[in-house]
């Protein structure tokens, strides 16, 4: 999880050093055993779009994500949440301008980014522009450990 600019620094120099100079992620990646616990950030879709993900909180309170706002209740109407969530990302990708960006087909475009993240988030992404295979990588190896060498 990124919280703080050591980790940012961390992250960001982990990324420069994924891939070979084919695109392909590096063999020590491969091996790298570790997951994001927010990897969607770097994905290629938010799945809050699709309800894919959803956190209660202790007060029934609905969110997209650990870090998304609240955008309903236990017992709202489904549609009524994902269109809540909808408005919040389409607000968010007008403000970055995300319809501009290279890479606006390969972005989660995540609207609930917090500092130092928040700031660098957009020039990350258009400089690594497939980011999502080290997130989608890690995220099936923590579900099936056999696929990373103990």
């Amino acid at each position: 999880m990124i919280e703080n600019k050591d980790d940012l620094d961390y992250f960001k120099e982990f990324v420069k050093n994924a891939f070979d100079e084919k695109g392909s992620l590096r063999k020590e990646i491969m091996e790298f055993k570790a997951c994001f616990l927010n990897g969607c950030i770097f994905g290629r879709e938010c799945p809050s779009l699709n309800i894919q993900k959803i956190v209660i909180e202790e007060n029934l309170s609905l969110k997209t994500c650990l870090y998304g706002e609240r955008i309903g209740y236990v017992g709202d109407d489904p549609l009524d949440i994902q269109r809540r969530f909808i408005e919040i990302f389409k607000r968010e990708e007008m403000k970055r301008r995300c319809e501009l960006c290279p890479v606006k087909d390969i972005c989660s475009k995540c609207p609930f980014l917090k500092y130092p993240l928040k700031d660098e988030y957009c020039k990350i992404r258009r400089e690594n522009p497939h980011i999502w295979k080290i997130v989608e990588f890690l995220e099936i190896a923590s579900r099936m450990p056999g696929l990373l060498k103990d």
